[in-house]
């Protein structure tokens, strides 16, 4: 049927099953899903250590118990077996509500993500979410097996707790670390394969190498982690004992007790920084990018086009010849008529846009990569079989200045020269871009999208505006917008498009701070011996309230200084290997360095107000107790 409706149909037409076009959008908006999936991956991971130091406590607490049960003939598979099982109910639990939540935040993430999709891919009318629970079950898999991971150390630690040591009055004596240089040589092994996959080209167009090497840079970050502590015990312990006396002294020699729980904690921090430092560094480029973007792309007045669908929806069309008449308006220096159709190059959609180059030299811009000077394009294009190519489309079929396009048109097979590649931030598909007058000869269809007015005199805007509503809008539903709120829908729509990366950020950074709590507050039950030698020592309960905030404050501070430089370098990976080979635009790096200094302060309060509680149980102890029984 397909090879009888083609013979029937002009060259330039193609016959397509739907089950095509939805894969060439599936592919097309990969990206983007596995770029949202990847965020949530990293939140995930954070949650992970959470898990991890929630049943370290729960080892911490039942440490006596575990004893006994030993000393009764438990073996240690069974002991492991019990921290297992419990790890399991955890995340039998926590997947179950995640499940739930998860479809319940859906609604407001779907909102964001179609604002997203409607203005970078495809239009779409999604409105609500459809949720197939009869597929849940890897969801709940993955969060079960997650939680089984998490408890493999805590339970071995268990099971290899030895019997007479904790039934021993003053029992858990802590270890002192004295660092890992193996450690430290497989950070580097992580950074340098980093590194290398940066390098590396994308597969099937998807930056695989790309997401491994933020992964890689994680994991070196966490490896290098207890040499962190360490380094700061050495660097911080003699300022610290000036600033704030013997509390400070000892909340810093701590940093080398219990490293591997510190250094899990500090980990979760310094992901969780990491994602709000690269992110805002990324997105705050982004929108750097684009505000100059616009600023230089968007020249004209008045920008016009028909109500209904999206600036990007090129299925409305407006008649050319009342756009036409506009010219003799008084106060109008030129108008540009614009059109665009969706095609599909390579199999790959794409958009064939087209325009008065004539119009566009003399009064509009263009931030040209390479080719042809925006003020000169008229010359080459005006009635020329030559073309201007977006950034990412550029880069998605690999053609350059001086390339051929071939294009089917109602006229024939169109072989249009590259003279210039552009940049462009409006759709990720990519632009082929023609002058109006080869549109016209070779699709033969006048009508327009919308069109633009560049005026002689600014002031007169506002009677321009009302001239063109009264000539055209009797008969089209006109949407009419200046130069200045142009502006502000595209920003608008940018800062709606980001909104969801934001939530995924306070998750994980809510989840990092509640694993700070739960370490802080497994610290003070295994040391309740030390607490208490300390009061009998004649130390104060404000003093051992003191140790824990500044304990709490120096784990805040180290992670959020390893979440600063992480975030820096995932950054410049996000920025110049995910994004680029994602979508094919180039950014411009800003730094933000006012929300920076914000963050990191706010970070380090949050980090000190997770050591309140765990302050005032240290403060709350009983010596007696404490020194009596570990």
């Amino acid at each position: 049927m397909k090879e009888k409706l083609q013979g029937t149909l002009p060259a330039y037409l193609k016959i397509e099953r739907p089950e095509r076009k939805n894969r060439q959008v599936e592919k097309m908006l990969r990206a983007f899903q596995y770029n949202l999936t990847a965020l949530s991956f990293v939140a995930l991971l954070v949650g992970l250590y959470l898990i991890y130091n929630m049943m370290a406590l729960s080892v911490v607490r039942r440490r006596v118990e575990i004893a006994t049960l030993r000393a009764l003939g438990a073996t240690p598979v069974m002991v492991a077996g019990v921290f297992f099982l419990e790890a399991g109910l955890i995340g039998a639990a926590g997947s179950g509500l995640g499940i739930l939540l998860g479809t319940g935040f859906a609604q407001a993430a779907l909102d964001a993500v179609s604002l997203t999709v409607n203005n970078l891919y495809v239009a779409s009318h999604a409105r609500d979410v459809e949720f197939p629970w009869e597929e849940t079950g890897p969801y709940f898999l993955l969060g079960m097996g997650l939680s089984f991971v998490s408890a493999l150390i805590p339970a071995w630690d268990a099971a290899t707790t030895s019997p007479a040591r904790v039934m021993r009055v003053g029992s858990y004596d802590l270890k002192l670390f004295r660092g890992s240089g193996r450690l430290n040589r497989w950070a580097l092994v992580s950074a340098g394969l980093a590194a290398l996959c940066s390098q590396l080209p994308p597969i099937g167009g998807f930056p695989y190498f790309g997401f491994l090497a933020v992964f890689l840079l994680i994991l070196a970050f966490s490896l290098f982690s207890p040499s962190a502590l360490l380094l700061a015990r050495a660097l911080l312990h003699r300022p610290f004992k000036l600033w704030f006396g013997g509390e400070g002294l000892i909340a810093c020699m701590n940093l080398s007790q219990n490293v591997g729980r510190n250094c899990l904690a500090v980990s979760a921090l310094a992901i969780a920084f990491m994602m709000v430092v690269s992110m805002s560094i990324m997105v705050h480029s982004f929108r750097q990018t684009v505000t100059v973007w616009i600023g230089e792309t968007l020249k004209a007045d008045l920008f016009g086009r028909v109500a209904g669908g999206r600036d990007t929806d090129y299925r409305t069309t407006l008649p050319a010849e009342g756009a036409e008449t506009l010219k003799g308006l008084p106060g109008v220096a030129a108008v540009d008529l614009f059109r665009a159709i969706d095609i599909a190059y390579n199999d790959q959609p794409a958009v064939l846009a087209t325009g008065d180059f004539s119009v566009l030299s003399a009064h509009g811009h263009l931030l040209i990569k390479a080719g042809t000077p925006a003020r000169e394009l008229a010359s080459r294009l005006v009635n020329e079989n030559r073309a201007i190519v977006s950034e990412s489309f550029s880069l998605k079929h690999e053609v350059s200045v001086g390339d051929t396009l071939r294009l089917d048109t109602p006229a024939g097979r169109l072989a249009l020269t590259i003279a210039a590649v552009y940049h462009d931030y409006s759709r990720e598909r990519g632009y082929i871009v023609i002058d109006r007058s080869i549109f016209l000869e070779h699709y033969r269809d006048s009508a327009i999208n919308s069109f633009v007015i560049y005026l002689s005199d600014k002031s007169l805007l506002e009677n321009v505006r009302k001239h063109v509503l009264d000539t055209l809008g009797t008969d089209i539903h006109l949407i009419l917008r200046s130069n200045r709120e142009l502006k502000k829908d595209v920003l608008d729509v940018f800062d709606k498009t980001f909104a969801i990366t934001y939530s995924l950020e306070i998750i994980a950074a809510v989840v990092a701070v509640l694993g700070l709590f739960n370490t802080l507050v497994s610290l003070i039950l295994e040391r309740r011996r030390e607490i208490g030698i300390l009061r009998f020592l004649g130390a104060y309960r404000e003093q051992v309230k003191k140790m824990i905030y500044i304990e709490a404050g120096l784990l805040g501070g180290i992670g959020a200084v390893l979440g600063l430089v992480a975030g820096f370098l995932v950054s410049y990976l996000l920025i110049f290997v995910i994004n680029k080979q994602s979508f094919g635009w180039t950014i411009q790096v800003h730094h933000p360095a006012g929300f920076i200094v914000i963050a990191t302060a706010l970070f380090l309060a949050i980090a000190l107000l997770a050591g309140h509680t765990p302050a005032r149980m240290a403060a709350r102890l009983n010596p007696r107790e404490a020194v009596r029984v570990g």
